[in-house]
């Protein structure tokens, strides 16, 4: 199942690779813009973090490809991104049923968070 990508989805994947430097996390690689992939952990359909930082991460194709293949690997990533407290924590957050989602301020936060990364 496909799920269709928001004018807000697009503001959060720019936020992510902004935030790496616009590289790969995993490998350092810079590819051009459009080779950059915004790479949710706990997957976009979980609405509670679709949004959340923690569950962000740039990879480049190849590196999205693998650890969307190699389940440990990614969860070995995450824990060494996020400790595994904060694992923990974001998988608690993804259990979370999500009855509202105020975009509104989401897209104010994601646009902050940009501006203050200098641009």
């Amino acid at each position: 199942m496909r799920v269709k990508i928001s004018p807000l989805d697009k503001l959060f994947s720019e936020f992510i690779k902004k935030r790496a430097g616009w590289k790969c996390e995993r490998c350092g690689n810079m590819p051009d813009k459009r080779g950059l992939h915004c790479h949710h952990y706990e997957r976009r359909r979980k609405k509670s973090v679709r949004f959340d930082p923690d569950n962000g991460i740039s990879l480049c194709l190849g590196c999205h490809q693998f650890l969307g293949e190699n389940h440990d690997e990614e969860k070995a990533f995450m824990i060494h991104k996020l400790g595994q407290e904060g694992l923990d924590m974001l998988q608690a957050r993804a259990r979370t049923p999500a009855r509202y989602i105020d975009k509104n301020a989401i897209t104010l936060y994601l646009k902050a968070q940009i501006k203050e990364l200098g641009g």
